[in-house]
């Protein structure tokens, strides 16, 4: 093998893990997004209803994807009421590493939504395979639809 053989070899490599990881991550992109957003809503619960607000349907159904892969939100019930422990720890406002640790959550999932939303734009817009950038955008998008609906 030559010097310039050497050098070649590990310059194509690096290119094409770089093309695979774009290719893959604009195809998980979409579920990526869809996965963070509805994680988030939940830190806060918000895809159940509690103490005067009432879960929109929507919400309750991106949550039943998320967390138990169908589209069919279980019927709204009201909670049981918590007793023993629960019941002293729902009267009082949670500790605060309970609201530090979902805080960070939080900024994860924002964080996670920011970095996969610049990561697409720039797949887009310095790729030269664009056409195929674009299909694999749609396609990630498209098909955990159609799995949904099956």
């Amino acid at each position: 093998m030559t010097r310039q053989n050497a050098v070649k070899r590990p310059a194509n490599l690096a290119l094409t893990v770089r093309r695979l990881h774009t290719y893959v991550g604009v195809l998980i992109a979409p579920s990526v997004l869809f996965l963070a957003t509805t994680g988030a809503m939940q830190l806060y619960h918000l895809h159940e209803s509690h103490d005067g607000y009432h879960a929109p349907a929507l919400i309750r159904s991106l949550s039943a994807i998320h967390k138990d892969q169908t589209y069919l939100a279980p019927p709204e019930r009201a909670a049981p009421a918590p007793t023993g422990i629960r019941a002293a720890q729902t009267d009082d406002a949670p500790p605060p590493s309970t609201t530090l640790l979902k805080a960070l959550y939080l900024l994860v999932a924002v964080s996670l939504i920011g970095s996969t939303l610049a990561g697409v734009w720039m797949a887009v817009t310095f790729s030269r395979r664009k056409r195929l950038i674009w299909a694999l955008l749609v396609i990630g998008a498209v098909l955990p639809i159609a799995i949904l609906s099956l």
